[in-house]
């Protein structure tokens, strides 16, 4: 708040807290709220309030306002009680001030059987409410000085596809018949693959363009357009844009600090293996760096490097003993993936999961600084094995997710701050 004084509102990350129960179904439950939208740096009306009415699971619960600000858009609406009560307040903060959006998880939110949310999903007071609070927002949108259309365009759309009262007492009266019918149907199928095998029958396959005993495309997919792993870097690289910031090193150029560090960035450093690259700053091994000195970057861009790297482990030490207190580190890794047939062919040395990353990660930072995710799905996968570009697939079927098929593991991980190596 003192570094921002424009901003009204910090707000950070919730996690999901579904293992409080302590039943053995909902240990793996958990989940840490994403953000559509660049952490770690100020977001300014109303992207913040366009989040969250188009993705519900993305609403601020943790959030440090200041109090000036609450009486300026006049505190809380006295007409909500209980469901969205927040949601209306929040939406007034966000149609009028920056706000600050942290990666850091600072609250925890959990939903008993008896709590309002609980209580009002199993009764479907949830349309009802929601329909009232667009109204309202409909409303107040229309009584602001300052207009966005894109913001009044997603109210009506929502507006308009909202269930009728009707519908959702329908809804609810048939749930039971609608539970007995999915238990047929699966019943029903599982008979038919007993008695006719998995769809599409053994020798019904279709290939089609993966006909060919070689790939469409050799160069994983350049000559085609944005390779399907670069798609996921570059979305990776802008969701923490806001760790690109002081003194950023990246590897081989500076391309990535310049897209997503902007005028954030102070001082842009390269590092290269071999010499001769005007743009380098040091060159060297990231397993024998010494000419890299200790506790100096605010963040360091290394994407698709460490697999080139045999003994990893020292790359580890280099990367966390040249971070600054606090410095980030904004990582990814391949997963599945064809092998490079270019210069770097001879140093190709491995492939990750999520599993071998993360426990590789914990020997050196905090498990509570480190966020990892992966991206990928079959589909995804086979594209990219092929050299399709992401340009042919759509964004739908890129970011759907599937957790046995990783194509691509990044990671952001944090140094502890007032940190310092000896």
């Amino acid at each position: 708040m003192e570094t921002y004084p424009e901003i009204a509102l910090v707000g950070g990350r919730t996690k999901w807290w579904y293992s409080w129960t302590g039943n053995e179904e909902d240990k793996n439950r958990d989940f840490l709220q994403k953000f559509d939208l660049p952490l770690n740096t100020i977001i300014q009306p109303p992207d913040l309030l366009l989040l969250f009415l188009q993705d519900e699971w993305a609403s601020l619960c943790d959030i440090l306002v200041r109090r000036s600000s609450v009486e300026s858009v006049g505190g809380y609406e006295v007409s909500f009680r209980g469901m969205y009560e927040d949601q209306a307040f929040h939406a007034k903060l966000c149609l009028k001030f920056p706000a600050f959006l942290s990666s850091e998880c600072w609250y925890l939110y959990r939903q008993h059987p008896q709590a309002c949310c609980s209580v009002s999903h199993s009764t479907g007071k949830t349309y009802t409410a929601r329909k009232v609070f667009l109204t309202w927002l409909e409303e107040y949108l229309s009584q602001q000085e300052n207009k966005y259309p894109k913001l009044d365009q997603v109210v009506q759309k929502l507006l308009g596809s909202a269930p009728s009262p009707l519908l959702v007492k329908i809804s609810q009266q048939v749930q039971p018949l609608k539970k007995t019918m999915n238990n047929l149907l699966k019943r029903i199928a599982s008979l038919k693959n007993l008695l006719r095998g998995q769809f599409p029958p053994i020798g019904w396959v279709n290939f089609g363009s993966f006909q060919k005993l070689t790939p469409i495309s050799v160069d994983f997919g350049y000559d085609r357009g944005c390779p399907i792993d670069r798609y996921y870097i570059e979305k990776f690289l802008a969701y923490y844009g806001g760790d690109i910031q002081g003194r950023v090193l990246e590897i081989g150029d500076d391309s990535y600090t310049r897209q997503f560090g902007g005028n954030r960035v102070t001082t842009r450093d390269v590092l290269h293996v071999k010499e001769g690259n005007p743009l380098a700053t040091f060159v060297g091994d990231l397993t024998n760096a010494d000419q890299i000195p200790s506790d100096t970057f605010d963040c360091f861009i290394l994407t698709q490097t460490l697999h080139l790297v045999y003994d990893f482990r020292l790359a580890m030490e280099t990367i966390y003993r040249i971070l600054k207190p606090g410095g980030v580190v904004l990582l990814t890794v391949p997963g599945i993936s064809q092998l490079a047939t270019d210069e770097w062919a001879s140093y190709w040395c491995w492939s990750f999961t999520s599993y071998s990353a993360k426990r590789l990660f914990e020997e050196f930072f905090p498990p509570e600084n480190i966020q990892l995710e992966v991206h990928g799905n079959v589909k995804a996968s086979v594209a990219f094995l092929e050299g399709v570009s992401a340009d042919e697939l759509t964004e739908e079927e890129l970011d759907y997710k599937d957790f046995s098929y990783q194509l691509l593991i990044s990671i952001r991980a944090r140094k502890p701050k007032g940190e310092s190596d000896e």
